[in-house]
């Protein structure tokens, strides 16, 4: 923990922070810290109350994670405060150092949204860098950009596993940001950023290409099985069409959910991404054919990066292409 200078927060009588408990002990007081702060992280990751990504939002998660032990959460400090003899930005700075990360951080907001996982290691270990050298509070400044951070990554379609992340690890590499070196923060996210699942995304509402894909497949099959239930027993052909297609999109959704380079579409349902080609498809097919939602999952499939080795009729996918694009679109 960095020492403050001419510290204004401590009680005199006990050294340790002026609490709303009345605690005295620090042992004690830091116990207490820690159950508020973890509690208070859980409400804010379950529901964020700020996305403004800017000083105001940093108050809020502070106040959020510090407000039941101390008065002053949710307040920048008012006293320097330094980590190794280095001084962090001062008080009447804080304010002004700020405005100007915050609007760098805005500016490249949406793009980092859609940042592949490396590229968005680099930015976030810079602006956890840059945060560190901020330290806005007297107490729980880095509790507050971790949580900062997760809300970041999250929209980015990311999780931090800061549990498995070491306290050392994370204090070197503060003193390394303070020190202007934001490597070391760079290196553990890219060590610990984790692809959040693709249910966990739909709930967030992201457009990621897998995402779409997903969504694609589980329309048409919901379609698939109102279809199935409209045809009597005896339209034998009718079900074995649809039986057929229902494996074709189970091939393609396991091909998604395993980020597979190529997927053969198959009857064999046990084995989606290594059986040979489909032949058996019909040369001519109506809209309201099963195999018309396939080729809308085709679609959305390999613009989410899967090459789809199959023999549909060339004449079939020209002549309902329209149908297909708005079969996609209206997944969305």
């Amino acid at each position: 923990m960095s020492k403050p200078i001419n510290d204004s927060y401590l009680d005199p009588e006990t050294g340790v922070l002026k609490n709303r408990a009345g605690i005295t002990d620090q042992t004690t007081l830091k116990q207490h810290e820690a159950m508020w702060a973890s509690a208070g992280s859980f409400r804010w990751t379950s529901k964020p109350e700020a996305n403004s990504y800017d000083l105001e939002h940093l108050k809020k998660i502070h106040a959020r994670l510090y407000g039941e032990i101390y008065e002053w959460a949710g307040n920048v400090r008012t006293t320097d405060k330094d980590k190794k003899g280095i001084l962090h930005t001062s008080p009447p700075q804080i304010e002004a150092v700020s405005k100007v990360l915050f609007a760098q951080l805005q500016a490249e907001k949406k793009a980092l949204e859609k940042a592949g996982p490396e590229a968005f290691a680099k930015r976030a270990g810079y602006y956890m860098g840059e945060l560190t050298k901020l330290e806005p509070f007297r107490e729980g400044s880095t509790r507050t950009h971790q949580v900062f951070m997760s809300q970041m990554a999250r929209d980015a379609g990311y999780n931090i596993e800061w549990q498995k992340i070491d306290h050392a690890q994370v204090a070197y590499a503060q003193i390394e940001a303070m020190r202007g070196n934001h490597k070391p923060f760079v290196v553990m996210f890219e060590d610990h950023l984790k692809e959040r699942s693709i249910e966990a995304r739909m709930k967030d509402g992201r457009l990621d290409k897998d995402v779409i894909a997903i969504r694609v497949i589980q329309k048409n099959r919901d379609s698939l099985d109102l279809m199935e239930r409209s045809y009597p027993e005896s339209a034998h052909q009718k079900h074995a069409d649809i039986s057929t297609a229902r494996v074709m999109l189970n091939s393609l959704e396991y091909a998604v959910r395993n980020k597979n380079p190529e997927v053969a579409l198959s009857r064999d349902p046990s084995a989606p991404s290594k059986t040979k080609d489909f032949q058996a498809v019909p040369a001519h097919v109506s809209y309201k054919n099963p195999l018309v939602m396939v080729k809308q999952s085709i679609h959305a499939v390999e613009c989410a990066g899967t090459t789809v080795h199959h023999e549909l009729s060339q004449q079939w996918q020209s002549k309902h292409t329209h149908e297909l694009e708005v079969g996609y679109e209206n997944s969305l």
